[in-house]
């Protein structure tokens, strides 16, 4: 059974990685067309590879298949995938794929449309909290994590934190600016003085409107390769 779980798991991850890194470039809608009719297939790979315990495998599958779990909408089986692939990468002692899967388990959670909106949010700050203290991270991966932590915040109308965590990302990555301008994430920040002196490239000079105060991250949690 080991050998055969092998097997599908090495062919599900060779076609995964072959058509998946195609999603983000101009060959995407042949890549999704090929990745939905082996969808099945590699479902059964992972449910195999996850009931053997074949940590590598969870782990390097839940990975791959985030942006395609991503583009269509599959949430919930990403919430799925993700937890599995960080109890994997917790086993392996993976330090850089536990901070991969909690990002990515983070905006799982900030998509998921079923379920409590401000409680699944809430969960996604968490996550992205939780990938921020690994420690050693590369600067461009704590800009990542940093900057789909503001995204949360300002899902949420906390323009105080989303403003904060923002301008922290930028620091690290000036692409974060641009993303910020273009990323309807922060639609509920529009006319903040805060969004727009950070975008700017300004020190934030004003405070934003109350929303609510700083709180502590939730007590209560869930476990961008998704987001950005």
């Amino acid at each position: 059974m080991e050998e055969l779980a092998g097997r599908l798991a090495r062919h599900a991850l060779a076609l995964a990685r072959r058509h998946g890194p195609r999603l983000a470039g101009p060959h995407y809608l042949e890549a999704l067309e090929k990745l939905d009719a082996a969808y099945p297939n590699l479902q059964a790979a992972w449910e195999l590879s996850v009931e053997l315990e074949g940590w590598e495998w969870v782990r390097d599958l839940a990975y791959t298949l985030g942006r395609y779990q991503t583009i269509r909408g599959r949430w919930r089986e990403m919430v799925t995938w993700t937890q599995k692939g960080l109890a994997a990468c917790q086993h392996l002692d993976d330090s850089s794929g536990i901070a991969a899967m909690q990002n990515n388990l983070g905006n799982a959670y900030s998509q998921l449309p079923a379920g409590d909106r401000a409680e699944n949010l809430a969960q996604a700050i968490a996550c992205y909290r939780r990938a921020l203290a690994i420690p050693h991270l590369a600067p461009w991966e704590e800009a990542k994590h940093l900057y789909n932590l503001a995204c949360a915040f300002a899902l949420l109308e906390r323009a105080a934190e989303a403003c904060r965590w923002l301008e922290k990302a930028i620091a690290l990555d000036k692409r974060c600016r641009e993303w910020a301008q273009k990323d309807d994430d922060f639609d509920n920040l529009e006319g903040e003085i805060c969004f727009e002196e950070v975008v700017a490239g300004r020190p934030p000079s004003s405070s934003p409107r109350p929303t609510g105060g700083e709180q502590a991250s939730p007590p209560h949690a869930g476990g961008i390769e998704g987001g950005q």
